[in-house]
Parts: structure tokens; C-alpha cells; sequence
């Protein structure tokens, strides 16, 4: 039985006639599990705003199907959660949300455990550019193809900078975890555009400009910019929910490294600074910038989507004992 495809195979088959008996074991999935954490489930509306309270036992939702990914009802942390700490593949994560699939997305968070509002470069793997290069408004694309917006499949086009950055990491370090991780729910890329002309010509502006002044959203548009890969990065929607704001600092929630970081959602292709991608910056703030900035090194912190029927295995969610995956 394949817990993500829903689907029975047997083999071998043998001559007709032959009977199977089959036993089913009722497995709980992670979401249960997770939920059983959190009596008080909250939502928000409003997005226009910073989020800082310290919380335990608290989870967002959905507040409506607007706010669905594209698989259905999200939950989500926003502000200082002390309880959603994940330790897995021999680092600690935070759980970003549970997918419309079930599944958990986690944002790496370093070799030990780190305390909201706390800087350290421990809390990402490295730095990357976005992609190398800059003179074409393709390069804000997790893979691209010079002659069009977006490449039409998820196997066509080039890989950025950023991916294969990630991809080598994941290689080194979740690889034997591979059976684990799901590629359902995936990373968006979101390239959908809005154009303004100014004095000196045509901008280009991407969604997660377009929704920068409180609307983000968990689904993704287009499905040609749904990647769906093991690992990707947390997109600028995602740090909105979390209690992220445009150019406004925020010290004390839980995406708060002292760094900046990238993520994986374009902002913009102008004639003054052409090839903007969205960054958690070293306030907190979600901001790109004022120059060609994919070309420069940021911080990278991976995300993964745990599969659905994964089980913890011990914690409570804390820092000092965090849900420990079951490997």
C-alpha cells in the first residue's frame, strides 16, 4: 500500500483463483498527533501587522478556504511558539504548518536548539546566490528557461544556483531519510505577474509583491511553479502567516534568525533593480532589497515536507525535548 498514491499493488501474481487475505493495521498519522498539542486553535484575518506573542499549546488554521493550500485545510504557527520544535536526521526544525495533504513542512533550524529571537548563523547551513546570474527576469525562477517565464514541466528547464545549492546538502544529509519525505505538497516558485510603467519604462512585479500588504495565500496558482521537490526553501506567504511583515522588523518570532536569509518567492524585475527575490532579512523584516540582488550570498535554510504517516517517537515539542521523529 502506497500511503501517498493511495494505491494497492501485489506481486507476484499467480494462477487464477488464488486468494488474499488482507490485515490493516490503523496507523495514526502525524497531524492527529501533532493536533492532540494544541487545545487552543486560533485564526487571523488580518495580515497587515507583526505577530510576537509567545504561545504554547496554540496553532493556527485556515480561517476560510481562501486560506487552503492546494490540498485543503492548513495549520499553520505564527509569532513566538515555544512547542514546535522537531528534531530529525540529527538537526532541529520548526514546523512551519500541516499541509492540506497532512504531511509537515519544517524549517531547518541548526545543530541544537534555538530560542525564538535568539541570532546565530547555527540556525542555516550556509550561503548561496539565488542564481549566478541577473540580466534576464527568468533567473528569479527555482529552475528557469531563457525564453519563456517559466519552464512548462517540472523536468524541463535549468536548475538555479539555489536549487543545486540545497540539493548537494540534501544529498550529503537527509539522503538515507529519503523514504521519509514527501514531494505532494512541493515549494512555489510563484511567477505570476503585474506590470507598471514608470518614467523609465516597465516593471514587473511577481505575486508575492502583489500580496505584500496583507493577502497572502498558501496555494499556488500555477502548477508549473509548484516544484515538486524534496527540499526547497519557505516562501514569502509563509512568513506573512508566521507573523512576518514587509519592512518591518520583527526580533521576536520564530522565523527571527539575526541574518538574512532567502526564500523562494520573486519580488520584482525593474529597470532599476532588475531580478529581486524576497528575503527574511537580518530584523526579521521580509524585504529584497534595493539592487540585483539574486547574484548575492544569503543565507540558506532548507525546508522539507515529513510525510504524513510518519510517527514521533518521544517530545512534547519543546526546545529541551522536541517531537523526535521516528527514523
Amino acid at each position: 500500500y502506497d500511503s501517498e498514491t493511495k494505491a494497492f499493488s501485489i506481486s507476484p501474481y499467480t494462477t487464477r483463483g488464488t486468494k488474499c487475505t488482507l490485515y490493516f493495521e490503523e496507523v495514526e498519522l502525524i497531524k492527529d498527533t501533532l493536533l492532540s498539542y494544541y487545545p487552543t486553535v486560533l485564526t487571523r484575518t488580518d495580515f497587515s501587522t507583526t505577530v510576537t506573542n509567545t504561545t504554547i499549546g496554540t496553532i493556527y488554521k485556515s480561517a476560510d478556504s481562501s486560506q487552503y493550500d492546494n490540498d485543503g485545510e492548513v495549520y499553520y504557527f505564527a509569532g513566538a511558539p515555544t512547542d514546535n520544535y522537531v528534531y530529525f536526521a540529527g538537526y532541529y526544525w520548526r514546523i512551519v504548518r500541516i499541509n492540506g495533504d497532512g504531511s509537515i513542512r519544517v524549517i531547518y533550524d541548526g545543530r541544537s536548539a534555538h530560542t525564538n529571537g535568539e541570532s546565530s548563523e547555527d540556525r542555516q547551513i550556509g550561503t548561496s546566490a539565488f542564481n549566478s546570474s541577473f540580466d534576464n527576469n527568468a533567473y528569479v525562477g527555482f529552475k528557469y528557461t531563457l525564453n519563456s517565464q517559466r519552464p512548462s514541466n517540472q523536468n524541463s528547464g535549468i536548475d538555479s544556483t539555489i536549487k543545486k545549492y540545497l540539493e548537494e546538502w540534501y544529498g550529503t544529509n537527509l539522503n538515507e531519510y529519503d523514504s521519509q519525505i514527501s514531494i505532494n505538497s512541493g515549494f512555489c516558485n510563484d511567477r505570476d505577474t503585474s506590470s507598471t510603467w514608470t518614467s523609465t519604462g516597465r516593471n514587473i512585479y511577481y505575486g508575492a509583491y502583489i500580496r505584500r500588504n496583507g493577502t497572502p495565500t498558501f496555494k499556488c496558482n500555477n502548477i508549473n511553479d509548484l516544484y515538486q521537490t524534496k527540499i526547497g526553501l519557505i516562501t514569502a506567504d509563509e512568513v506573512m502567516y508566521a507573523g512576518g511583515e514587509s519592512y518591518t522588523s520583527n526580533y521576536g518570532y520564530y522565523l527571527y534568525t539575526g541574518d538574512y536569509y532567502w526564500t523562494i518567492s520573486p519580488y520584482g524585475h525593474t529597470n532599476l533593480s532588475a531580478c529581486l527575490v524576497y528575503q527574511v532579512r537580518n530584523g526579521g523584516e521580509l524585504s529584497a532589497g534595493g539592487s540585483d540582488n539574486i547574484h548575492f550570498s544569503y543565507g540558506v535554510r532548507p525546508v522539507i515536507n515529513l510525510k504524513a504517516d510518519v510517527t514521533i517517537s518521544s517530545g512534547n515539542g519543546t526546545a529541551s525535548n522536541p517531537f523526535v521523529i521516528a527514523t
